[in-house]
């Protein structure tokens, strides 16, 4: 609780209401694909500008994204989203919460998206060229466990020796039982990892020889 002390009471119940908002922010990327044994794993704090009850509040959420490289291009890339931070002080019930991440303009299109576990039930949406994922409960904040976000796309063909920039989440809506909150990063085009792109490989084919018969 020393995180509320010395908050007067509004800006107390504006805080638990952006924290359980946090709770849903994608916290670890994990980027997975075959024949890539190189992981590069890089941990960045993502400040988030949030409004909750009419108070504005900065938060700063780490984000960790581990990327295996590389990829070619026209092949797939696997993404595993791991949402969730580990603890609240105080305990809210949260009704839904909505989360928007872009898709990187290298991606030509999302051919699969799965859920494994977690507390609220999940969905995603894809609108223009962000994935939107809800979670509807009523999930009590306190051990809140959400789904692991498992999404598959193609990427681009002829974008060889370029990289696949990977970009914070563009926006959280959460709606609990004392409010609402909305989180948008403060920088939205911070990036968090990025994506070697290998040119595809090209293979030929000789063509057959033939020997010419022996004349006497």
């Amino acid at each position: 609780m020393e995180l509320l002390r010395g908050l007067d009471a509004a800006r107390r119940r504006a805080l638990v209401v952006v924290l359980a908002c946090a709770l849903v922010i994608p916290t670890w990327l994990v980027l997975r694909g075959q024949g890539r044994a190189r992981a590069d794993s890089v941990t960045s704090t993502v400040t988030a500008a949030c409004t909750a009850l009419g108070i504005n509040l900065s938060l700063d959420v780490p984000v960790t994204v581990t990327d295996l490289d590389p990829v070619s291009e026209g092949g797939t890339e696997t993404v595993e989203i791991i949402p969730g931070l580990p603890s609240m002080p105080i305990e809210v019930t949260i009704n839904d919460a909505t989360i928007t991440i872009p898709i990187p303009a290298e991606i030509e299109s999302i051919s699969s998206v799965s859920f494994s576990g977690g507390a609220m039930t999940p969905s995603y949406q894809i609108s223009g060229n962000n994935l939107v994922f809800t979670f509807t409960g009523p999930a009590s904040s306190t051990g809140l466990q959400l789904a692991t976000i498992t999404a598959t796309g193609k990427v681009k063909s002829g974008i060889g020796n370029t990289t696949i920039l990977w970009k914070t989440f563009s926006q959280i809506v959460s709606n609990t039982n004392i409010g609402a909150a909305t989180c948008t990063p403060s920088n939205p085009d911070q990036v968090l990892n990025s994506t070697t792109v290998n040119a595809a490989v090209t293979t030929t084919t000789p063509a057959p020889t033939t020997t010419a018969p022996t004349t006497t």
